[in-house]
């Protein structure tokens, strides 16, 4: 199974986020947009090919320790095309401003899953390049140069406001990779204390 560690945002977030992409709606031939039903903020990407028995283990640890999850604020202002350095962005999101509290978060779900030393799970350390992000589109692969001004001419206009929620839960995704896109399912959920 593919398999990811995620926040989820609540509703209202999802419905603020519809109303931003819709701004990006002339490009839509260009755009494969991110259905509100699935936005998520991924905090560990656990493999492609996560056997059941160590989604079992996962879940087990996750709920013996859940009290060391703690919530955390999750704050964006600001929509990015890309991220620093990429010649060719492909994603259009929301960056997520860091603060301590998500990096606790983030850095207690690594270590739990470190700590489970499971071998079909990515045990190494990639929390110190995560970017925390919510993809809201990605652009297909047909894309040109001048369709990277267009986004930045849209991003310009778009209003700069602080959107912010407080994290209560994280959840297991499953993703399947399907001709139309990815299909998520929520597997499991932890509440934070």
């Amino acid at each position: 199974m593919r398999l990811f560690i995620t926040i989820l945002p609540p509703q209202e977030i999802k419905e603020k986020i519809r109303d931003i992409t819709r701004l990006f709606y002339k490009e839509k031939r260009n755009l494969t947009f991110v259905k509100p039903e699935h936005l998520h903020i991924t905090i560990k990407f656990l493999g492609n090919n996560v056997s059941k028995e160590s989604l079992d283990r996962i879940i087990e640890y996750f709920n013996l320790y859940k009290r060391k999850l703690k919530k955390a604020s999750i704050e964006f202002n600001k929509i990015y095309f890309g991220f620093k350095g990429e010649t060719r962005p492909t994603v259009l999101s929301c960056l997520v401003n860091k603060n301590k509290e998500l990096d606790l978060l983030v850095h207690t779900v690594h270590s739990f899953i470190k700590e489970l030393k499971l071998e079909d799970t990515g045990r190494k350390k990639d929390r110190a390049t995560l970017i925390n992000h919510m993809t809201i589109a990605r652009a297909k692969p047909t894309v040109n140069r001048n369709f990277k001004k267009k986004i930045h001419c849209i991003l310009e206009g778009v209003e700069k406001k602080k959107t912010s929620f407080t994290a209560n839960s994280i959840s297991i995704l499953q993703s399947t990779l399907t001709n139309q896109g990815p299909v998520y399912k929520e597997i499991s959920r932890f509440e934070l204390s």
